[in-house]
């Protein structure tokens, strides 16, 4: 006790000292990471253009994951060496100079490409999933046999085998949602697999444009594929306060035929197809029963760097005791392209490597433009 670090204060001014309710692990052994890979490097045309592949196998064991043990024992989680992950994938890289012209300018590109998968391949004991962490019902766990980032939350029931068995539905009416009576969506109370964070492949290109003192830099990356639960689209659409929730409620209850204004869920209600609408505003806040609305797709392609630059001559530089200068304008994240309109999908709720794919009120990354001035000796 008397080596734990104090907390908050009691009564304004006593420390407060308490035991740690991790237990510690005195046996812990390293992680250890055995991986090969091979690839080739390949020039063509006088370097004017080549490419670098590369393949490589991974395998991670003795992680040092917390798990949770029995409250009984006086602590909630133990730190132990509990798992063991594959990754695999491949790394390419092309890079070319399409123009060199006499006059001095030249465009040089390159272009990176990335893929990995991976899989859990053992966890501690007889365990079969670990719960890394999460927020709002959405959980990263660690299954094994699975891939490792899936997201674990709550989905809409819908037409299913044994459904259509019970006769709640039709064969035709498969993957359709299950409506309650009024009309609503209804959560699902077995989760499930929402979506993975991880991508299904990185990738970005730069063009260098250089000309006499001038030199231009554009940088584009990106990924494609991944998902992510935003807590921003779930609350806010709850809430009324994004544009997802003005469906149905443009002018009012009702047009001036007195036909109801709303949303008409494509779902069965006993087998039959819904007909009748719900209000906006139920059928909104019937959103916090399921977290699949708001798993959202994170591709994305950022303009992450502009750079233009001068180099200072040289003659001008050993005038006054330096070899060379370069004064530059530089811009990052300048543009964003992505398939989520309220949320930057690159932010994460958590900077943890086990937590990610969340969500919840973050910033955006910052726009930001600077001016930069080299100096060399």
């Amino acid at each position: 006790v008397l080596n734990t670090p104090a907390g908050g204060p009691w009564g304004g001014s006593v420390p407060i000292f308490g035991i740690p309710a991790r237990l510690p692990n005195a046996t812990l052994k390293p992680e250890q990471t055995t991986s090969w890979e091979v690839g080739g490097d390949l020039g063509f045309l006088n370097e004017r253009a080549g490419f670098v592949l590369t393949y490589y196998h991974a395998t991670t064991k003795n992680q040092i994951i917390p798990v949770n043990i029995s409250g009984a024992t006086g602590y909630t989680s133990e730190i132990l060496n509990a798992g063991q992950i594959t990754n695999q994938g491949w790394e390419l890289m092309l890079r070319a100079t399409p123009l060199k012209l006499d006059n001095g300018f030249r465009w040089d590109m390159t272009v990176n490409w990335a893929r990995n998968t991976n899989k859990v391949d053992y966890l501690y004991g007889n365990l079969q999933s670990l719960d890394l962490g999460g927020q709002w019902n959405v959980e990263v766990e660690a299954r094994k046999g699975q891939p490792y980032g899936d997201l674990y939350g709550f989905d809409w029931l819908r037409c299913n085998g044994a459904q259509i068995t019970a006769g709640a539905c039709t064969s035709a009416q498969k993957g359709m949602l299950l409506l309650s009576s009024s009309g609503l969506p209804q959560g699902n109370p077995q989760a499930t697999v929402l979506g993975n964070y991880n991508p299904q492949w990185t990738g970005g290109f730069e063009n260098r444009f250089s000309y006499g003192a001038w030199d231009l830099d554009i940088l584009f990356d990106g990924q494609y594929g991944g998902s992510g639960f935003s807590g921003t689209q779930w609350v806010g659409t709850q809430a009324g306060g994004l544009a997802a929730s003005l469906n149905g409620r443009k002018t009012g209850p009702y047009t001036a035929d007195m036909t109801i204004k709303g949303v008409l869920p494509d779902g069965v209600v006993n087998g039959t197809t819904e007909t009748q609408k719900t209000t906006a505003w139920s059928y909104c806040h019937n959103f916090f029963n399921a977290n699949s609305p708001a798993v959202l797709n994170a591709s994305y392609l950022k303009l992450r760097t502009l750079r233009l630059a001068y180099n200072v001559p040289a003659s001008v530089m050993h005038q006054i005791g330096f070899s060379s200068a370069d004064v530059a304008f530089v811009g990052s994240n300048l543009l964003l392209f992505a398939h989520t309109r309220n949320i930057d999908p690159e932010t994460a709720y958590s900077s943890g490597s086990n937590v990610q794919g969340l969500e919840s009120g973050q910033f955006p990354s910052a726009r930001s433009y600077g001016i930069s001035v080299s100096i060399r000796p």
